[in-house]
């Protein structure tokens, strides 16, 4: 089980990084040795959600300039 102040697991999941088709895998283990914002949201679609989004994409830039990367 994973813990508080332990690396967390690695995982594969299918990304959006291919906008055309939908159908890029990534893993916790591709962002080894770089900073990485993990952004969460409940759904897509509800009504909390694209206030929140929006204000993420809206400040990518600086993340980057962090040399940080995103992944939602």
């Amino acid at each position: 089980m994973p813990l508080v102040g332990q690396p967390a697991p690695d995982f594969d999941m299918l990304s959006t990084k291919n906008m055309k088709t939908l159908d890029e895998h990534v893993r916790l283990s591709d962002y080894r040795g770089k900073w990485l914002v993990m952004f969460f949201y409940p759904a897509d679609f509800t009504f909390v959600c694209p206030t929140e989004i929006i204000a993420m994409n809206d400040r990518l830039q600086e993340f980057k300039d962090l040399d940080a990367e995103v992944l939602g």
